[in-house]
């Protein structure tokens, strides 16, 4: 990729403004720096000091070089413009891998550089090692420190994180060095596994996936910026188809060229990060939308803050000055991809803005230190107000910059749920919100994830389940119990049953059974006078039986004789009309009654 940034020179005296382009080509191909579509935003900077009536008498002077991204061109077009034109002040690189010997060369000359667009590595912020840099762009240490606030802001302090190079841009692996110094750094959370992404294939995201979720449930995701290759959306789509989107994951996109859940596209259009880039609506898109609604998006907003009111009029300016005097961009800057405002057109503007602000300030206070670049830091502290909102430097030249935190709301539109400003390595949080459980976390049914499942990453921390680990002895006692019970059902029904056949046997004491009577007829009277004539002699028990025998059976009684022993015995039965019915207290009676005549008698 071609990425084109300018050098400014800012000289004394009053004259016309002129461009000298040092290249033919000024081709770009980035929509964040490209020269095409962000150059005369240094005009429109200049004609804001002169309409604040500030440096008069003052004017400035271009000289335009192109480093290609390369660290070896970058080098010798910066000795060209310290040695060669003179400059006051250099604007630029816009990107990581110039930034750092061009740095070291205006150290060398002692010249004041401000860097813009992409330049986020945390090692151009040493002010010890670069002492005449300022950085208007926003580093990804900043990035970071506002990363652990949300961190700690929701209670977690471990996550994973996974990167890919796919279009190389230089963003994921500064990033996560300055994520590991800013742990370092802090102590208070932890990266607790980081892999790279080298296979984008469906299959190969998956696998990475299943190794992530067994070291974490926050995962952190960096793609090429931009999210133009449709990466992000092809994750969460894997994750969404197997089962990587459940209520314990999150995944946070820290990204410092984007707006989160809106992708700006080429002509002016955006579509959303779960659609498929160049191909309309898909079936998919709603699966790939499920993984998007666990994430968190930590963003600059494309420098453009929340997208003031008057920045869609900067971004028509700069188009329609591009093709005005000194750049004269009108053939070549004709095509449609030339129609949209770069992405930090803004900062160049706020670039040049800041370096008048502070010439202004060195020339009210010692002329002489115009160009020297290890005095030049310190005049850029403060607070203007920039193309896009606020805009704050530190001590050491750096921008102190707000990031903003997205997620996505119930009616899957893109939230901002807090800002955070970040003053070098501390940060203040400014929730907007009052309820967490709807504005956050409204996908998951109110509840805030963990960062660590209570049973582990894998389920193995969770206490073991003490009766499959013990099944055994719980099998044997709950043998022994069943034989306990068992055995006590089966001995109470023996006592019952045993007493039952107790009081079945003392109640056969009273008891006589109709089958062991013999019913007594009566005898008619040739019978009775033969056997009274050959009984004279018979005993008071005969003359009973006879008296017995002559009766046989009258209204209330039927005669029988009973076996007793070796005796007959004859006894009156008596006559009911109905059924007699022996109730257990009836029977209780009747054994005592035979009780007692056996203790009285002695008979059985």
């Amino acid at each position: 990729m071609d990425t084109d940034y300018f050098q400014l020179q800012g000289q004394g005296g009053v004259g016309p403004n002129y461009t000298q382009f040092e290249e033919e080509d000024v081709e770009g191909s980035s929509a964040y720096v490209n020269y095409r579509t962000s150059a005369s935003a240094a005009s429109i900077a200049i004609d804001r000091l002169k309409r604040e009536n500030r440096l008069v008498g003052y004017d400035f002077n271009f000289t335009i070089l192109f480093d290609q991204c390369e660290e070896n061109v970058a080098a010798g077009m910066a000795v060209k413009l310290f040695a060669n034109h003179n400059v006051d002040v250099l604007i630029g690189p816009t990107t990581n891998i110039p930034a750092v010997p061009v740095f070291s060369l205006a150290y060398f000359y002692n010249r004041p550089v401000i860097a813009w667009g992409i330049t986020s590595s945390a090692a151009l912020d040493d002010a010890t090692r670069y002492p005449t840099a300022g950085i208007m762009s926003i580093g990804s240490r900043s990035l970071a420190v506002a990363f652990r606030e949300v961190m700690l802001e929701y209670g977690w302090d471990q996550f994973v994180y996974a990167y890919s190079l796919e279009g190389d841009d230089e963003k994921c692996e500064t990033m996560r060095d300055d994520f590991q110094d800013m742990i370092a750094y802090y102590q208070d959370i932890v990266m607790s596994y980081t892999v790279q992404i080298t296979d984008h294939s469906e299959a190969g995201m998956l696998a990475v996936l299943k190794d992530a979720s067994t070291r974490g449930r926050i995962i952190v995701p960096c793609f090429h910026e931009g999210n133009s290759r449709g990466l992000h959306r092809r994750w969460m789509l894997v994750a969404a188809r197997n089962g990587f989107v459940s209520d314990e994951y999150v995944y946070i996109f820290p990204s410092l060229r984007s707006k989160g859940y809106v992708v700006p596209q080429p002509g002016g259009t955006v579509r959303y990060p779960w659609e498929e880039p160049g191909k309309g609506p898909q079936p998919s898109d709603q699966e790939a939308l499920i993984g998007f609604q666990r994430s968190i998006f930590i963003v600059d907003m494309q420098g453009q803050g929340g997208v003031g009111a008057n920045y869609s009029q900067f971004e028509e300016e700069v188009i329609q000055r591009m093709r005005q005097s000194p750049y004269n961009c009108t053939d070549a800057c004709s095509a449609p991809e030339y129609q949209q405002t770069a992405t930090y057109a803004g900062q160049l503007h706020d670039a040049v803005y800041l370096y008048g602000l502070a010439m202004e300030k060195i020339l009210q206070e010692d002329p002489k230190q115009y160009r020297n670049g290890t005095e030049f830091p310190k005049y850029l502290v403060g607070t203007f107000q920039g193309i896009a909102g606020k805009i704050s430097i530190d001590n050491t030249g750096g921008r102190s910059p707000t990031l903003y935190v997205l997620t996505l709301a119930q009616n899957n539109t893109g939230s901002v749920i807090m800002t955070i400003d970040v003053d070098e390595q501390s940060a203040e949080v400014s929730k907007l919100y009052t309820n967490e459980a709807t504005a956050v976390w409204s996908h998951r049914k109110g509840i805030r994830p963990l960062d660590e499942p209570v049973c582990g990453y894998t389920g193995s921390k969770c206490p073991a389940n003490v009766f499959f680990e013990n099944i055994g002895w719980f099998i044997t006692a709950i043998g022994l119990i069943i034989f306990t019970i068992l055995g006590a059902v089966l001995a109470f029904v023996y006592l019952c049953y045993a007493k039952q056949q107790e009081v079945e046997r003392q109640n056969a004491l009273w008891q006589i059974p109709f089958k062991s009577m013999q019913a007594i007829t009566r005898k008619n009277r040739g019978e009775h006078s033969m056997r009274s004539i050959s009984s004279v002699p018979s005993t008071v028990s005969s003359t009973r039986s006879s008296t017995l025998s002559e009766v046989g059976e009258t209204r209330n009684y039927t005669f029988f004789q009973l076996q007793i022993d070796v005796e007959l015995e004859r006894v009156a039965a008596k006559k009911y009309s109905i059924r007699p019915i022996f109730d257990s207290k009836m029977c209780a009676n009747m054994r005592q009654v035979r009780l007692f005549e056996k203790k009285t008698t002695g008979h059985n």
